[in-house]
C-alpha cells in the first residue's frame, strides 16, 4: 500500500504540468549520439550553453505576471497550454509552484537527438502536422504535411540539461540535482523566408546553416521531460 501511494503521489505532482520533478538520473544510455551532435553545432556555430540560457529564462519566467503570453512565444503550441492549465490547476487546487536555486549544482548537457523537419507551418502547433515519411536514422529525416503559404525546414535538438534551477510542486517528490530532457526547434526569421535569392541561393550551394537556421532565428521548446513524444511518437 505504501509503495502503490508513493506512486501514485509521483504520478500526481508531475501530470499538473509538463515538467517532471523528479527528472532522470541515470542518462547514459541516452547520450550515445551527443558528441557528433555537439561537432555539428560547433559547425552552425551554436554554443551548448545557449541552450541551457534558454532553459533557466524559461523556468525563471513561470512565476512572472506575463507568463501566459511568454510561454505562447517561447513554446510550441500545445505545449504552452498544457504549461497555462496546468498552472491554472495548481492555483485551484491551493498547491504552491517554487523555483529552487541550487548554486552548488554544476550544470551540464548531454545532447541526445539532430533531426530534420520538413515543410512545417510555422502557424500551428509541431503536433498539429501528420508525418508523410519519416526516415528512421541519425540524424532522422521526417517529412511533414501541412497547408501553409510559407513552410520552413527546421532542426530539432534535444538534450538532457541539469541546471541550478527547478521547479517543486508543493510537497511533492523533487529532485533538484537530476537531469531534465529539453527538445528544442530552430525557426528562420520570417523576414527571411521571404527572400528568394537568398533561399535559392542556400539550397544551391547547400548551405545548412543558411537552409535550417539563417542569420535570426527564434529557439522554441517544443517538449519537456518526454511529455509530448509520449503523446506523438511518430516524431521522436
Amino acid at each position: 500500500m505504501i509503495k502503490f501511494c508513493q506512486k501514485f503521489k509521483t504520478y500526481f505532482s508531475s501530470s499538473f504540468i509538463p515538467y517532471n520533478p523528479k527528472g532522470f538520473k541515470d542518462v547514459s544510455k541516452y547520450i550515445q549520439n551527443h558528441q557528433s551532435i555537439q561537432i555539428k553545432l560547433c559547425d552552425f556555430d551554436v554554443s551548448k550553453d545557449q541552450f541551457i540560457y534558454a532553459y533557466n529564462n524559461f523556468l525563471n519566467s513561470i512565476q512572472d505576471d506575463d507568463f501566459n503570453l511568454y510561454v505562447q512565444e517561447v513554446c510550441d503550441k500545445q505545449l504552452a497550454d498544457q504549461f497555462i492549465e496546468g498552472l491554472s490547476r495548481i492555483q485551484n487546487q491551493s498547491l504552491k509552484l517554487e523555483k529552487v536555486l541550487n548554486d552548488e549544482v554544476q550544470e551540464e548537457i548531454f545532447f541526445t537527438e539532430f533531426n530534420f523537419f520538413i515543410s512545417v507551418n510555422r502557424n500551428i502547433s509541431l503536433y498539429d502536422h501528420t508525418v508523410l515519411q519519416s526516415l528512421d536514422e541519425f540524424p532522422k529525416f521526417i517529412q511533414l504535411n501541412s497547408q501553409a503559404k510559407e513552410l520552413l525546414n527546421c532542426v530539432q535538438i534535444g538534450a538532457f540539461i541539469k541546471s541550478k534551477l527547478s521547479l517543486k510542486i508543493s510537497d511533492f517528490e523533487h529532485e533538484p540535482e537530476n537531469f531534465h530532457h529539453v527538445r528544442f526547434m530552430v525557426l528562420k526569421d520570417a523576414e527571411e523566408l521571404k527572400s528568394l535569392f537568398s533561399t535559392l541561393k542556400s539550397i544551391l550551394f547547400y548551405n545548412e546553416k543558411e537552409v535550417y537556421f539563417g542569420n535570426n532565428p527564434t529557439w522554441k521548446i517544443i517538449d519537456l521531460d518526454r511529455n509530448m513524444g509520449k503523446q506523438y511518437p511518430l516524431f521522436f
